[in-house]
């Protein structure tokens, strides 16, 4: 096999000892090999690569269908003169079916101004629309329970006191009969029946509470032990307030006697014991429509356990045993 090149001449080699391409505007190189039959040889020899265009003589006279400079450049005139034709030549399906053509259009002029009234009614409507964290709110707020802060940096502060408990009920809990107790044994007959008089788990930390109210009180008024006073108070106060929601449900078959009630919930001496079970009656009791005894329902109930649970929370310092806290209110730990 010969290979003779008599097209270009060869460039010299570059100093990577490769030789550049020829320059003759593409890439690559084509080859026309010939056999001599004679000697059973071929050679190769390097040939232009041409770009051919098959043209038809007799068809150069006329223009292509979609001319931008022809007749035929108007598109939409063309279709309008078929749509035309049709109608008034057509058969009666042909007809039905550019009627049905028409009835379709939409007139593309008016648009612009119907989507810009359409984008201005959008923006309105978003206007008014509620924000996520509105939205979070509504929703925490329809559950069953205590609505948490999310934005709190402590467990202390997802559920503060003045969250599980108003304001004006959580300042005058009376509680002084507890902290005038001589032992654990003369304060479980002060607390509210049935219930938290005979749970330990009850009964125990509240005594440990009364013992560190009493034990700050003897220290005078000042710095740090003040601080710890008021804190132990106010738990204590949380206590009383879980031994009264737990006596509450217990109490479920006198929610309509509200002397009865307050004499078993051992608030029928305070000055406020009404106002405490208004409240209880009105958070975690549901009267039925058209009146009637108020009861305690499935919703009012979750409720109730939700509460005491947040409480219970504050008074182990935010480490609570689901199954102990199910064992001392005497209830499946399941619910």
């Amino acid at each position: 096999m010969f290979y003779h090149n008599t097209n270009w001449r060869p460039k010299p080699l570059t100093p990577d000892g490769k030789r550049p391409p020829a320059d003759k505007g593409y890439s690559g190189q084509y080859l026309i090999g010939v056999r001599d039959p004679n000697t059973n040889t071929i050679t190769l020899h390097r040939a232009p690569m041409f770009t051919m265009t098959r043209l038809v003589s007799s068809l150069q006279n006329l223009s292509a269908i979609k001319d931008d400079s022809g007749p035929s450049a108007d598109w939409s005139a063309r279709v309008a003169a078929r749509r035309d034709l049709g109608d008034v030549f057509g058969t009666k399906k042909a007809k039905a079916t550019v009627r049905a053509q028409d009835r379709l259009k939409v007139d593309a002029s008016h648009m612009t101004a119907m989507l810009e009234e359409v984008a201005d009614g959008i923006d309105e409507s978003a206007a008014v629309l509620p924000t996520v964290e509105d939205i979070t709110e509504t929703e925490a707020k329809g559950k069953p329970g205590p609505v948490p802060d999310m934005a709190a940096t402590t467990p202390a502060e997802v559920y503060p006191p003045n969250v599980l408990i108003p304001s004006s009920i959580l300042s005058t809990l009376p509680i002084q009969r507890l902290l005038t107790s001589d032992d654990e044994a003369s304060m479980r007959k002060v607390l509210p029946q049935p219930g938290p008089g005979q749970s330990d788990w009850v009964s125990s930390r509240m005594w440990a509470l009364v013992k560190r109210v009493k034990a700050n009180s003897s220290h005078g008024e000042g710095g740090i032990l003040r601080t710890n006073r008021e804190e132990a108070r106010v738990k204590l106060r949380m206590a009383f307030y879980l031994a009264l929601l737990w006596a509450f449900r217990k109490n479920r078959g006198v929610l309509d006697d509200k002397a009865t009630l307050m004499g078993k919930l051992r608030i029928d001496g305070a000055s406020n014991g009404e106002v405490i079970v208004d409240d209880l009656l009105s958070r975690f009791a549901e009267t039925p429509r058209g009146g009637g005894k108020p009861i305690l329902t499935t919703t009012s109930e979750t409720r109730l356990f939700t509460h005491i649970c947040a409480l219970a929370l504050h008074l182990d310092d935010f480490a609570v045993d689901p199954h102990d806290l199910a064992l001392a209110l005497n209830i499946p730990s399941a619910k």
